[in-house]
């Protein structure tokens, strides 16, 4: 009995000394491992908030751009027959957007479908205005047709989303710093 005493006051304060050293170590491990983690959070951020900035800018580019002023601008040419002008509008505008399509990977889901919706609704009113003049008309025509919907409707559905999008990478970019 007494041999299993003294072996008992030799392992039990040894078995203490290990656990409370293999918790320590177990804890030291986790705080490095969360350091580490942090560092490489960090370090990601300093590279992707540079291509987050680059597709805002992008998708502030693609809004005006598609902005039935400067599209008109862009493709219209003296003579073009009101169909001609309307196809090289919306391909135009279809370019546009596929080209930035590379984007949604950065901007929030809601800038993206904001912006899809308005080369939608660019591409509607383009439509309705096409719709509204007769088989003769000539591109000048629909553009005014374009115009005269744009200031019907009193709003221009590209600078409420620039507007959005402005104020959405202030949010980010305030929050990040």
């Amino acid at each position: 009995m007494e041999v299993i005493l003294e072996i008992l006051k030799y392992t039990i304060p040894s078995l203490i000394v290990g656990l409370i050293s293999w918790l320590l170590f177990d804890r030291m491990m986790k705080n490095e491992e969360e350091k580490r983690l942090l560092e490489l959070r960090l370090k990601n951020q300093n590279l992707f908030t540079p291509l987050r900035l680059q597709a805002y800018e992008r998708m502030a580019l693609l809004l005006e751009r598609i902005t039935p002023i400067n599209v008109i601008q862009r493709v219209s040419k003296p003579g073009m027959s009101a169909s001609e002008l309307k196809h090289n509008l919306i391909v135009d505008i279809q370019a546009e957007f596929n080209h930035n399509l590379s984007q949604q990977i950065y901007v929030s889901h809601h800038v993206w479908s904001l912006s899809r919706a308005v080369k939608e609704q660019i591409i509607q009113m383009i439509n309705v205005a096409f719709m509204s003049l007769p088989d003769d008309a000539k591109g000048i025509d629909l553009s005014k047709a374009i115009f005269s919907i744009l200031i019907e409707r009193d709003e221009n559905p590209t600078q409420k989303a620039l507007d959005f999008l402005n104020k959405e990478v202030h949010l980010i970019f305030t929050n990040e710093n």
